[in-house]
């Protein structure tokens, strides 16, 4: 009998590829971008940030969305991430002028002036009427101490728009000069005539009336700033100080840089010259550009402000530990100023030649003369960042610069005031 055959194994049929899987889009996200907008305007800036992020998730494209996030971040100080989101959001359309002068904006709000230089540019490049790029790159030239290129820019955008008040408000500044303001008080009547409920341009108008020795009108104007007499008497009061307080020799200033490069020059003693108040090293490359090759010692924890200041909350002005940028003439001392001028003190010998004092608050300012005040001597030059103009500011750096002339028998002389930003310089006599 044969054997039975051997039923040969079928063959099992290839299981069919399965198509390479496709991430998921996430879901739509509950909220739009105009919500997201709504909730940055209310100052929910933190719960914006999170929206405009969950768009993006959705749609990596979505301009407004990618756009309003890298602002959003540079308000708040995120200074590496603002960077990220700007740079990816003026790469999806890097043709459009608006682009580039949002993110100078946002640039030099994070003290990247070279960043913002570069976008500002890149937006006139676009667009040769910008106006708003070529008031940035305008803030930047005077900035950098260049007055006639300053002015030439502001003109270049009176010219494509003639009834800005923004515009004569930075051109102002830019002309300013306190042996000849009636350029100046030009400008702020242009920007007070067409926005006239602006009380910083008024402000500014008055106390130029008054330099040009119009003294009623200028009278009239302060005495008139609002309906209610608190509202900006710390700037009124502050320039009555100021008259009351000034030599023949003192000078005034409007830009923030000017001010700093003249106290460099009149600081002439031999010593440390030393900032409190980094941030984002704004000033610190200023004043390392105007004294080098001598180093400068920047105190700062970077975390913002350790209590509240009047209406500020703490915390406020932080960089979330992030450092800035600096020229290798510069020296960061990171920490709270109780944790880090001891041993400074400690491991520095000499006087302090200059020192800028951007301490905002009366505690901290009142610790850095605790600690450093015997360091500093006659020809000791001071600018203090905070000194006038804020509604309190006889409690805050001017206070604690009081309490220490007094602990510390010193006399001084005010060299120069800056009305606009609130500096004022003093040399220990």
């Amino acid at each position: 009998m044969a054997a039975p055959k051997r039923k040969r194994p079928r063959k099992k049929k290839p299981a069919p590829k399965k198509a390479p899987s496709r991430a998921k889009r996430p879901p739509p996200p509950k909220i739009s971008v105009d919500e997201a907008l709504a909730l940055d305007r209310a100052g929910r800036t933190e719960e914006a940030i999170a929206a405009y992020r969950a768009l993006l998730r959705h749609d990596p494209k979505q301009l407004d969305a990618a756009m309003n996030l890298g602002t959003a971040l540079a308000r708040t100080g995120h200074r590496q991430e603002a960077e990220r989101a700007l740079s990816r959001a003026v790469a999806l359309y890097p043709e459009m002028a608006e682009l580039h002068a949002d993110a100078g904006l946002a640039y030099e709000s994070l003290g990247l002036y070279d960043a913002a230089h570069r976008a500002f540019r890149q937006a006139v490049e676009r667009d040769a009427e910008h106006r708003v790029a070529l008031c940035g790159l305008a803030r930047l030239t005077l900035h950098a101490g260049d007055r006639a290129g300053a002015i030439g820019l502001y003109r270049r955008a009176i010219d494509v728009d003639p009834l800005s008040p923004d515009t004569f408000l930075g051109l102002h500044e830019a002309v300013y000069d306190d042996g000849d303001p009636e350029p100046a008080l030009e400008a702020i009547t242009h920007a007070v005539t067409f926005r006239p409920d602006h009380l910083w341009s008024r402000f500014l108008m008055g106390i130029l009336l008054d330099q040009c020795g119009q003294a009623s009108a200028s009278a009239q104007i302060l005495g008139r700033l609002h309906p209610d007499p608190e509202v900006f008497r710390g700037a009124v009061d502050s320039w009555a100080y100021v008259k009351q307080a000034r030599t023949a020799t003192t000078r005034l200033f409007a830009p923030v840089a000017e001010t700093l490069r003249f106290a460099a020059e009149a600081a002439t003693l031999d010593g440390l010259v030393v900032e409190f108040g980094v941030r984002y090293g704004v000033t610190a490359r200023v004043i390392a550009e105007a004294v080098a090759p001598v180093r400068v010692h920047g105190f700062d924890s970077f975390q913002g402000l350790p209590e509240a200041w009047h209406v500020q909350p703490e915390g406020i002005y932080s960089t979330h530990g992030q450092l800035p940028d600096l020229p290798d003439g510069v020296e960061l001392h990171v920490g709270l100023f109780d944790e880090t001028l001891a041993p400074f003190a400690a491991r520095h010998d000499g006087p302090i030649r200059l020192a800028n004092v951007d301490c905002d608050l009366y505690s901290s300012t009142a610790s850095v003369f605790a600690a450093l005040g015997e360091r500093m001597v006659p020809g000791t030059v001071i600018v203090f960042d905070e000194y006038l103009v804020n509604d309190r500011w006889r409690e805050d750096e001017y206070k604690a610069f009081q309490e220490a002339v007094k602990t510390h028998g010193w006399t001084y002389e005010y060299l120069a005031f800056n009305l606009h930003s609130g500096q004022a310089v003093v040399r220990l006599t």
